[in-house]
């Protein structure tokens, strides 16, 4: 995703020079009626904190090398509110709202990531998960090891003193937002927020709604579930899937994405967009009660939902990490769960090969 891409590059950038100065990070989504959805960013970096940090730590000879590497990376100086910034190029994505449920279904299990027509409910947390995730990285590094922990204070700091600006825009006029959210007074159809990206602060919920003749139940937008579900709804004049037309009250019962497009008398156009999973986790590189000669490396995963938990003999293992070597000799069981509760078990034995050692008898004289 773009988002990945800009702030991959951006990291390495802060991690080599360890920036403190003041980051804004600005993020515009547009959400139209017809479903699309357009994404921009733009990145800013306060050239003076940033050229100050240059002279202090490595020398003024430094900062010209710096200017060039920052237009190598696209970036160039722009003035905001009478103050330099290095600004990336601006970054755009365009999709649409059913593609970007199925890109970010497994963060969105349980709804905590939806968009539509007539809102947003989403968990920052989620969406900067790739950049202040990166101080994980710098955690797994060992505590006497003290460039490292030098460049991860360094890098909690340059947190500290950024933000995010997330701006939103829909079709329809916006009639409420969460408490930090801002509806502007100029056009009622935008609202934007101003979020810390400070480590040390609990990420917010982004929520903003606009005025709707259409009413849904039975699902939330964006969510998966493991059994089949009723969707019913009120207000619409037309409800479509995969082209027919279907009722209020239908059940849907096949693995998969479903996506209902229901349209209001007014011209309000709503996508309905939900996952059933009914698969099971996948456990590749054995198979159950069978017996192996040597130590397996298994590999694990879930294309649906994503992988809740893993236990392998009892032990709990970190569900992010997808291979482990199976090497205890005798019965092995591995148990996978998927974020909706599907679950795979196997077993597989080890019968470790018997080294042969040869005897020497000792002869009689």
């Amino acid at each position: 995703m773009i988002r990945k891409r800009v702030l991959a590059g951006l990291l390495v950038m802060v991690l080599v020079f360890c920036l403190t100065g003041c980051m804004e990070m600005r993020l515009e989504d547009k959400i139209s009626k017809n479903g699309t959805y357009t994404e921009l960013m733009v990145l800013y970096l306060d050239k003076e904190a940033v050229v100050e940090y240059m002279k202090d730590s490595l020398g003024e000879e430094y900062v010209e090398y710096f200017n060039d590497l920052m237009e190598e990376q696209g970036f160039s100086l722009r003035t905001v509110d009478g103050k330099e910034y290095y600004a990336s190029k601006p970054q755009t994505q365009r999709s649409s709202i059913v593609k970007m449920s199925r890109e970010n279904q497994k963060e969105s299990v349980k709804g905590s990531y939806r968009i539509w027509e007539t809102g947003i409910y989403m968990d920052i947390k989620a969406l900067l998960g790739e950049f202040t995730g990166s101080l994980d990285s710098l955690d797994s590094l060992t505590a006497d090891d003290v460039d490292a922990q030098m460049a991860k204070e360094e890098y909690e700091k340059m947190l500290a003193a950024s933000y995010m600006v997330y701006t939103i825009s829909f079709d329809y006029d916006i009639v409420k937002t969460d408490k930090n959210g801002t509806i502007n007074s100029a056009n009622p159809r935008q609202a934007s927020w101003k979020i810390s990206l400070d480590p040390s602060k609990t990420m917010p919920v982004i929520e903003a709604y606009c005025k709707s003749d259409i009413k849904v139940s039975g699902v939330t937008q964006g969510a998966t579930y493991r059994k089949a579900k009723k969707v019913k709804f009120q207000g619409a004049v037309s409800a479509t899937y995969k082209g027919k037309k279907v009722k209020s009250g239908t059940t849907f019962k096949k693995h998969g994405q479903h996506t209902l497009i229901l349209k209001a008398a007014s011209g309000e156009q709503r996508t309905v967009t939900f996952f059933i999973d009914k698969k099971k986790p996948v456990v590749r590189g054995v198979k159950n009660k069978k017996t192996y000669k040597k130590a397996k490396y298994i590999y694990i995963d879930d294309d649906d939902s994503g992988v809740a938990s893993i236990k392998i003999n009892g032990k709990k293992k970190d569900p992010s990490v997808s291979g482990f070597t199976i090497k205890k000799k005798g019965t092995n069981t591995i148990v996978v769960k998927d974020k909706v509760g599907n679950t795979t078990k196997i077993k597989v034995k080890i019968k470790l090969k018997k080294s042969k050692k040869k005897s020497k008898k000792s002869k009689k004289k």
